[in-house]
């Protein structure tokens, strides 16, 4: 028997309470970590934190902005701060899990989280994609024989979130932090061979780009070589990445160099000189010129500013 389509709004209106922050702690009275369980919609809202939402039971639509897109089972998706969205369900026992992490946690364990590809992919890539386009993600999912383990991780979360004091809270930073790097690990292992053997679908062209840009900072890189990489033209992949993105593929590259730059006159006594050719530009100048353009501040001063809020 044929299996009867849903039928969903276009859009959702907003939340009677359309914003939420960290600086408010009536917001979080359902606590860092919970499942949603009750009723649906779960009307449009935006709130100054990541949130990772995992489905655990049943179907349902997810809004973002003014894209949706369908989500079953297993469907995980990260929302970046002051991204507004929200869920629609015609089937009430549809289960969603909700994890709010601090954006201090995520600055304490970067070293740690930033070991995983799958971690860019889950916080920038994959929500990007999904905020471009109606009915087109990169389906980042955790596979039915693996979700009763995960769900069991999400149960001891809520478990440990419920208790309150300090030594809990300790545990719960940890607890999450271990949860995103199992969840990138399994992103990572599963995008490590699809990246080279998928079409051009929209998960393989920005996959192999960004990746491609990731790994080769360091040298030169063209929009040619981009368009190239994934077979097509260099207009249409322009044209393309911008949609995604809303940033050109250069632009993308700047951003890249820039952080690592940042890192390495935060973190090293490196000459300026070296910093510039370690992270792609030309020389120094070239070097002193973008990274002021980007940041209002001279590496030399940036660097001085870092050192000096880390004493």
């Amino acid at each position: 028997m044929k299996k009867k389509s849903q039928n969903y709004p276009v859009k959702l209106n907003k939340h009677t309470n359309p914003f939420y922050s960290l600086n408010n702690v009536s917001d979080f009275s359902q606590g860092f970590a919970y499942y949603h369980n009750r009723s649906y919609p779960i009307l449009m809202h935006s709130h100054d934190y990541y949130e990772l939402n995992v489905v655990t039971y049943g179907e349902c639509r997810h809004y973002v902005k003014n894209r949706n897109h369908p989500a079953k089972a297993g469907d995980m998706f990260m929302i970046p701060p002051y991204t507004e969205h929200g869920y629609w369900s015609n089937d009430e026992k549809t289960k969603l899990f909700h994890l709010i992490i601090r954006n201090d946690l995520l600055d304490d364990y970067k070293k740690q989280l930033d070991h995983y590809p799958g971690m860019k992919i889950l916080f920038e890539v994959e929500p990007q994609i999904r905020q471009a386009f109606n009915d087109l993600s990169l389906n980042i999912n955790i596979p039915k024989e693996l979700l009763s383990d995960f769900v069991s991780d999400f149960d001891e979360l809520i478990d440990i979130d419920k208790k309150k004091d300090e030594d809990d809270n300790i545990m719960f930073d940890l607890k999450t932090v271990c949860l995103l790097c199992k969840l990138a690990k399994l992103i990572s292992q599963r995008y490590a061979s699809t990246v080279e053997t998928r079409d051009n679908t929209a998960d393989y062209i920005i996959l192999k780009t960004t990746q491609y840009m990731e790994e080769n900072y360091v040298s030169k890189i063209t929009v040619d070589d981009l368009s190239k990489m994934v077979n097509m033209s260099t207009s249409n992949f322009f044209r393309y990445f911008k949609n995604v993105f809303n940033t050109s593929p250069m632009e993308y590259l700047k951003k890249i160099r820039i952080a690592h730059a940042s890192a390495m006159l935060s973190s090293t006594d490196k000459p300026i000189s070296f910093i510039a050719q370690e992270c792609g530009f030309f020389d120094q100048s070239h070097f002193t010129n973008i990274f002021k353009q980007s940041t209002n501040m001279k590496p030399k001063e940036f660097r001085q500013k870092s050192q000096n809020q880390s004493k």
